[in-house]
């Protein structure tokens, strides 16, 4: 980690840079939020510098700049670590070290590179593509749509939920015959029979679309009565009708009461038990390593266990959300609310096709 005289002397001779960007930082806000998204997103820099306590020329002459120091920086110290950890979709470890110059204090911040299947690093409250930014030259940027959702050739973790269709898939979509479904458009309503609601991002990823399409077979869906429109604007998402919902649920699933789901608060009181052969045949395909993992997964075990788990299973190869139930003997409804929506939302699984 560089020191504050080494920074600095970046940054009077070069000014702020694509790893190096000065703030006054009064309080920890939007601007320097942004800041370590982009840091942590921006590939092959290994991260970037926040030096917190300094402020640029009045009249914004290149390379000025002077120290004023932090009336406060014991609470700039905490809010930032408290809000790297909390406000972005994983948690950001920077490392931050105090320093006196000029009779004032400074802070130094490293914002560490995220690894590639944590990226995109996004702020929560604004998701997916709006709260993610790259470092472009000394500015923070939007990430594209296509840059948050991975490319395809760099990214290995995947979930299969529509690759090949059962008896009952098929069975299901008979019903839909009168609508004369494109084969995009039956590809989307297994997706959304399987996860619970799909929007304009999913589609485009399932199915390798512009966003003006999806957007036109998503609407003539919900015109066919098919689907039900949730939410406005860039926050709309769409669910099975309400007459749909029970002929879309997996057997498993209709077979569980519902309000399990709420008053459950432990991993046993949602287990269900399968075949011991079902189970077997996967394992015995496993990895040695893979198997000891899923052994290793007791009834009661943490959710961040079986989270990772799961990651490290889709690494391994593609699966279903009714295999990867039978494997860590989950309900397959549960799975998919507290643990495959989430990783998917987050960018640590995404859709096979």
């Amino acid at each position: 980690m560089l020191t504050f005289t080494e920074l600095w002397e970046k940054l009077v001779s070069q000014d702020e840079t694509v790893e190096i960007e000065a703030k006054s930082a009064s309080e920890i806000g939007k601007s320097i939020l942004e800041t370590v998204s982009a840091f942590a997103n921006e590939p092959g820099r290994g991260g970037g510098y926040l030096i917190l306590g300094v402020e640029s020329s009045e009249d914004n002459t290149p390379n000025e700049y002077k120290i004023i120091g932090l009336s406060n920086p014991d609470k700039i110290q905490r809010d930032l670590a408290t809000q790297c950890r909390e406000v972005f979709n994983i948690p950001i470890r920077p490392q931050i070290e105090v320093s006196t110059e000029e009779g004032k204090t400074v802070i130094v911040v490293f914002i560490p590179e995220a690894q590639l299947p944590e990226k995109p690093v996004y702020l929560l409250r604004k998701g997916l593509p709006k709260g993610a930014f790259r470092r472009i030259a000394s500015t923070d940027q939007k990430c594209t749509d296509f840059e948050s959702s991975k490319e395809k050739d760099s990214f290995t973790t995947k979930l299969l939920v529509h690759h090949f269709l059962g008896s009952a898939d098929i069975e299901w979509l008979a019903q839909f015959k009168h609508c004369s479904l494109s084969d995009d458009e039956a590809r989307a309503l297994i997706v959304l029979r399987e996860v619970g609601e799909i929007n304009n991002f999913i589609y485009r990823l399932i199915n390798c679309v512009d966003p003006l399409t999806a957007s036109q077979r998503l609407r003539r869906l919900r015109d066919a009565g098919l689907l039900e429109q949730q939410g406005k604007g860039s926050a709309t998402y769409y669910t099975l009708h309400s007459d749909l919902r029970d002929s879309g649920l997996s057997s498993e699933f209709s077979e569980q009461s519902a309000s399990n789901l709420e008053s459950s608060s432990t991993d046993k009181a949602l287990s269900i038990e399968f075949s011991s052969t079902d189970k077997d045949s996967y394992l015995n395909q496993m990895p040695e390593h893979l198997q000891q993992a899923v052994q290793n997964l007791g009834k009661r075990a943490k959710h961040q266990e079986v989270s990772s788990v799961i990651i490290a299973l889709c690494q391994w190869r593609n699966f279903s959300s009714r295999e990867l139930s039978t494997i860590i003997n989950r309900d397959q409804g549960y799975l998919l609310n507290q643990y495959l929506n989430p990783l998917i939302n987050s960018g640590n699984l995404e859709y096979a096709r």
